[in-house]
């Protein structure tokens, strides 16, 4: 059996340890009987780790193999060569609809095959291989008249059904990461928009905040009174927003405060704000970011704010002297075009289980 250098161990380490892993059952080969023997892996960051045995248990004493990608290409299963070109892959109707729903891309899908680490899902009849490159997983049956792709998916937590029941982890990683405190609301995307058409008051007022907040950042002073008119229209805001626009809220210092559904006619944002001594992200809270598939060059970064107490709708409250606000909006139909999968407890597909 194959000795594990330091760096495999090191490795498969990492991702045994992960919850974000991905459990991959594999054809490991047939008995003598030709009956299929089935093995377990773990995959996670470009990581496959191969066990022993199937469903063994996920410790490094277990580990029969480890494999990352190089770089190197794929070649085609049955004739040895390159993978065939972008224009001569085939989807099914299953994997189309998979594709628009998890809002994957053709390329993302090509790339997948011809880069990503595979483990086989065939039998005697079928030759097929399950791609695997950062979050995507792409099942392709080989023939000999051409390759099909049979269904798509991504594993990150964002694209996946009822996304948002683990945003209490995605909390707690950004905690450990270093923040002071989190918060994630979920509404619909147009819903100032509508309010500010309607109410020339809220409209007013919300514009006239929006530039305050724009001069106390560049450094500007006010007068003690103009200060207070600042924080009393803000808290009408925020009251405002709390009570009448939020389908979800989440904070990490007093858990779920409201989980409501979500039309299907309506698209939504998710915003997430962070406390950190720091006006930016850090390596580490951008890793974070993308391990959960939450993109961030797909988000609107709102900028971080150090001058007032209060924010904008969900948010924190009491911010301490020092520490700043960093804002991100994720459109989540970036991520989902199904309606509101992340928001819903779904059955998995079983072409894709399969």
């Amino acid at each position: 059996m194959t000795k594990l250098n330091r760096q495999q161990r090191k490795l498969a380490k990492r991702i045994l340890k992960s919850n974000h892993k991905n459990e991959v059952t594999y054809t490991k080969g047939f008995d003598k009987k030709g009956k299929i023997v089935l093995g377990t892996a773990y995959y996670f960051d470009n990581v496959m780790v191969r066990m022993r045995n199937y469903k063994a248990k996920p410790v490094i004493q277990n580990v029969q193999s480890v494999y990352f990608n190089k770089g190197a290409h794929n070649t085609n299963p049955i004739t040895g060569g390159k993978i065939p070109d972008f224009g001569e892959v085939v989807l099914s109707y299953h994997a189309n609809v998979r594709k628009d729903e998890r809002v994957i891309d053709d390329i993302e899908v090509y790339t997948t095959i011809a880069c990503g680490l595979w483990t086989d899902q065939g039998d005697s009849n079928k030759i097929r291989r399950k791609y695997h490159l950062e979050d995507k997983e792409v099942i392709v049956e080989w023939k000999k008249s051409g390759v099909e792709v049979i269904s798509v998916w991504s594993i990150a937590a964002v694209h996946n059904a009822n996304f948002i029941s683990r945003i209490p982890e995605l909390s707690n990683e950004l905690i450990k990461s270093g923040a002071r405190n989190f918060s994630a609301t979920i509404m619909c995307k147009d819903i100032l928009s509508r309010v500010l058409a309607v109410d020339p008051v809220f409209n007013q007022q919300y514009k006239w905040l929006q530039t305050a907040y724009q001069q106390l950042e560049c450094g500007k002073s006010f007068g003690e009174d103009t200060v207070e008119t600042i924080a009393q229209i803000a808290l009408g805001i925020q009251s405002f927003i709390r009570a009448n626009c939020l389908n979800y809220w989440y904070r990490h210092d007093h858990g779920l405060l409201r989980n409501y559904s979500l039309a299907s006619s309506e698209n939504y944002t998710l915003h997430i704000e962070i406390l950190s001594k720091s006006k930016e992200l850090s390596d580490k809270q951008k890793q974070i970011f993308k391990t959960w598939g939450l993109k961030l060059h797909k988000a609107w970064n709102q900028g971080s704010f150090n001058a007032p107490d209060l924010g904008i709708g969900g948010g924190v409250d009491d911010v301490e002297a020092g520490y700043n606000r960093i804002i991100l909006v994720f459109d989540m139909t970036e991520f989902c075009a199904n309606p509101h999968r992340y928001a819903r407890e779904l059955k998995k597909c079983k072409l894709g289980a399969a």
